[in-house]
């Protein structure tokens, strides 16, 4: 690796510099290569007086070659104590913040997990325009309207699903087996603005469904990647309501 300076100072043309086709493969392979003219490797360790790692060249071939460099690696002993520390420290807030420690009443509205409900599930909502601009900056430019519309409408698409009958499927108290029945919680029947579910006995009912329903509609939205610039949009929203009636919800139930 010469800089330009000393490649003036021997008088080198800069083509002799440029490595070849065989050395391009090289460098693209490996992680850290030397690359120095064996010409002027002599002089210019007698100059600077900077060894250089690998074979000693060849004094009578004014051909390049190619030196390598052995990756340093990180020591076991560091990587133990830094695992230790982040285990210790996990450790310590589990402790800290354990069920026994912390008084909660069933059945009765608890504000601070509803604020933090509201914030998690504002932050999973923000993931699908976030997804939309990820895969589009992953296309072709002509497809980026594409992606965003199919993202966007699927989401507003399974959102309806999930409010309708999703939520039902998923939660039901009625257990049919893969499934709950899609009466018991139809277009949110008998979920409260002010009362909370058994599975989520400090949060407002709507809440519950809301979180459950963000997760919902963004995974069949994850598998838009697989299957960009090749669908239709008909195509995409047959696909995504297929997905979440037959995979989706009986996983979640």
């Amino acid at each position: 690796n010469f800089s330009l300076p000393v490649v003036e100072a021997f008088g080198i043309p800069k083509p002799i510099l440029q490595p070849s086709i065989h050395v391009r493969k090289l460098l693209t392979n490996r992680p850290k290569i030397s690359f120095t003219p064996p010409a002027i490797l002599k002089s210019f360790q007698k100059e600077t007086s900077i060894s250089v790692s690998g074979e000693t060249p060849n004094e009578s071939s004014d051909k390049p070659r190619v030196y390598w460099e052995k990756p340093t690696r990180p020591k076991l002993k560091t990587t133990l104590l830094i695992l230790a520390a982040v285990l210790g420290i996990t450790k310590t807030l589990a402790i800290s913040t354990s069920p026994s420690s912390i008084p909660l009443s069933a059945g009765i509205i608890n504000s601070g997990d509803t604020a933090w409900m509201l914030v998690a599930t504002s932050f999973v909502l923000a993931m699908t325009p976030g997804l939309a601009l990820f895969e589009a900056g992953l296309l072709r430019s002509k497809n980026t309207v594409s992606i965003i519309t199919q993202c966007l409408s699927g989401l507003s698409v399974l959102s309806l699903l999930w409010f309708t009958v999703g939520f039902s499927l998923c939660f039901g108290p009625t257990d049919l087996g893969l499934l709950s029945s899609p009466l018991d919680h139809l277009f949110l029947k008998g979920v409260g603005w002010s009362t909370s579910l058994p599975l989520a006995p400090t949060i407002p009912g709507v809440l519950f469904a809301s979180f459950q329903c963000m997760f919902a509609a963004i995974t069949p939205l994850l598998v838009t990647g697989s299957f960009a610039e090749r669908f239709k949009f008909k195509g995409f929203l047959s696909f995504a309501v297929l997905w979440s009636l037959i995979c989706y919800y009986p996983m979640c139930h």
